[in-house]
Formats: C-alpha cells, structure tokens, sequence
C-alpha cells in the first residue's frame, strides 16, 4: 500500500503598486523538503514543514513592493502559492525519478538528532543524494543545522575539509 505524500500548501494574497503589469498573474513556489528528524523539537516532520512555510511566507509577504500603502490590496494583487512536499529521509524516502526531481523549485534539509559524522544508512544516502541530486545539478537548497552540516560533509573526499569540532559533540 502506498502512502500518500504530505504536502502542506498556502496561498499569500501579496498586494502590488498600481501600475504593476502581472497584478492578476498567479505565482508559485514548490519546495521539497527532506525531513531527517520525526521527533521534538526537529520534528514532526509536518511540524517543521509547517515552520518553513509560515517563515517562507512571510518573507514573500514582507518583501512584496506593498511595505507602502499606496497599493489598493482589493485590485492590485498577486497570489503566491507556496507548497512543500515532505518526504521522510530516514526511511529512504525520496523523489523517485528525474521529472519528480524537477517538479521543485527547491530544497529544505533541515535539523536531526543525528550528527554529520555518523555513519549511518540513511545519512550516507542522504549525502550521495546531495551529490548527484542537489548539488551536481544546482538546485536551489536551504540546509539548516544538520542540513547544512551535511551538506558540507557530503564534499568530503571531493577536495572539502571538514574537520570534528575540538570541543566534542555540540
């Protein structure tokens, strides 16, 4: 049996200044996010998600040319739909094909439990899949905590240099 994919959706209403010639045009964000953690406080994955796209969305919100009030939000506004398909690393769930790996704008590979220098399936999976997914073909990626810590690691043996903290395990 197949589990259907989570997604989480949400559409800002982002007002525009008069004159703005795609005030009716419809706009969109599609990200993809890799889940690593499924417990407090880096999960549940749906929880984290959901953090991401509030933050997401009020970036687009605050970054819209409407930080005037000179725009009539009634007439002059575009809809911007951001949505995240969650998918769950730590089982080996990922995109499964090349045109499901196209269909996003974007990553999101956020915090673990697990530590960058684990040797662990999932997390050397999750490395290759930066390799040949991610960065090999320039796809857009925000990487937070664990997310960036394995990111830099996934170079490792490709001419990168990182190096466990003197300090021990933070």
């Amino acid at each position: 049996m197949t589990e259907r994919r989570k997604n989480l959706r949400r559409v800002v209403h982002v007002p525009v200044p008069q004159g703005t010639s795609d005030a009716t045009s419809k706009h969109s964000l599609r990200l993809c996010m890799l889940g690593c953690e499924d417990h407090p406080p880096y999960g549940p994955t749906e929880s984290t998600a959901a953090l991401f796209l509030e933050v997401i969305c009020q970036a687009i919100f605050l970054s819209s040319s409407l930080s005037t009030t000179t725009a009539d939000s009634s007439n002059n506004a575009v809809d911007f739909e951001v949505s995240i398909a969650i998918y769950r690393v730590q089982v080996q769930d990922y995109p499964t094909d090349a045109e499901e790996w196209d269909m996003f704008d974007g990553f999101l590979i956020p915090g673990s439990f697990s530590s960058a220098y684990e040797t662990n399936d999932w997390i050397d999976k999750l490395k290759a899949v930066i390799q040949t997914e991610i960065f090999a073909k320039k796809r857009k990626t925000l990487a937070v905590c664990f997310g960036h810590q394995l990111y830099s690691h996934s170079f490792e043996g490709k001419g990168g240099l990182c190096t466990p903290c003197p300090a021990g395990h933070q």
